[in-house]
């Protein structure tokens, strides 16, 4: 009898390790992708963007959109009026702007337009930042995907 509650201990054991395994495998963008927030700027604010032209990826990180340089630094992106997040399947896989139909998948190295910002961007948002979505800032736009250096 102690035998078969062994094997039944052992089999929710199992079972309760596996279910845990899958959990934490899933993608960032799986356990997240449904909440992902884009950071926009104000619409009378649209024209802060600095145009410097800016390499790097999109990243979905702690529930909003951040702009990755290649050096791995990740800033809260902030959007002018009419950028919105693309979707595919109910679930964000990038941004696109809604007026000249760009977008950009997350992931994806290419080149932007924008420029670090400081507390006077901060001031300038549509709406408050989500708590986890935290560290510097900057105002981006889309411009093209990157070309492959040699």
């Amino acid at each position: 009898m102690v035998s078969g509650r062994f094997s039944v201990s052992l089999a929710a054991l199992l079972i309760l390790m596996i279910a845990t395994c899958t959990l934490a495998i899933m993608p960032v963008g799986a356990k997240e992708g449904r909440s992902v927030v884009l950071v926009k700027l104000s619409p009378a604010q649209g024209s802060v963007l600095a145009t410097g032209l800016l390499r790097g990826e999109l990243r979905p990180i702690n529930g909003c959109v951040y702009f990755v340089d290649p050096d791995g630094t990740a800033y809260l992106a902030a959007w002018p009026d009419g950028y919105s997040l693309a979707m595919k399947g109910g679930v964000p896989i990038g941004v696109q702007d809604v007026r000249s139909g760009k977008m950009m998948e997350f992931g994806i190295a290419a080149s932007f337009g924008g420029g670090h910002g400081s507390e006077l961007l901060r001031s300038s948002l549509a709406a408050t930042i989500p708590a986890g979505c935290t560290g510097p800032i900057m105002s981006i736009h889309l411009i093209r995907q990157a070309k492959e250096q040699p």
